[in-house]
């Protein structure tokens, strides 16, 4: 469902002002656009506040509407969202549209709510399918060298799980030639530069590992 034009989302606004049985003046109509973005939902959800006695303004009613639109939701996909990257399922949804090089969450009401209200998004999310970690909802494979981003994905596969530093050569250098032990800290602290010390702990005497949500 990819969000509606302005002539055909005046449309939808006006085929739910007959249904609810209102007639909005040009600038209540102006606003319910605005603020929907032109996604159906929205507009719909809008004109039927406004029919039942409501503001064009964000409410606890909105905010239900707005949850309900994200609930299906992963907690990537959020992510993706609160921090505008692409992602091909929110932009067949509605939920995201593309200008140019801009990836935009469109509706107003939605960018507000997204602002202050998801919560329970992981810090770090690993797309094992594209192989890419997201930081905050913004990807993190290119601002990280090739091994960097190899000892992340470990410590991702199993968040919680403090791991040892002979594991991690192991497995991430195998037969190659060991770092040093400076070679190793070093790169451990420039990836807790990167996605916050307090994501990835540093164990005195045991390992690292990434603090699980």
């Amino acid at each position: 469902m990819t969000p509606f034009k302005n002539g055909d989302a005046s449309g939808v606004t006006t085929r739910n002002e007959k249904r609810y049985g209102i007639n909005l003046s040009e600038g209540e109509r102006k606003e319910i656009m605005d603020l929907s973005g032109g996604h159906a939902g929205m507009i719909k959800f809008l004109v039927q506040h406004m029919a039942d006695g409501g503001k064009l303004e964000r409410s606890p009613d909105t905010d239900f509407q707005c949850e309900r639109i994200l609930s299906t939701l992963t907690n990537l996909e959020k992510a993706k969202l609160k921090a505008n990257q692409r992602c091909e399922l929110l932009i067949n949804l509605g939920l995201q549209t593309e200008n140019g090089n801009k990836i935009l969450c469109f509706a107003k009401i939605l960018a507000d709510f997204l602002k202050q209200d998801i919560s329970g998004i992981p810090v770090l999310c690993w797309d094992k399918e594209i192989d890419e970690v997201y930081y905050l909802g913004k990807p993190l494979k290119w601002e990280l060298a090739h091994k960097e981003f190899a000892v992340l994905k470990l410590l991702l596969s199993k968040p919680g799980k403090t791991f040892s530093r002979e594991e991690i050569m192991n497995q991430i250098w195998g037969e190659e030639a060991f770092p040093s032990d400076w070679a190793l800290d070093k790169q451990i602290s420039r990836l807790r530069e990167k996605i916050g010390a307090e994501n990835l702990q540093v164990i005195r005497g045991q390992g690292v590992m990434i603090v699980s949500d």
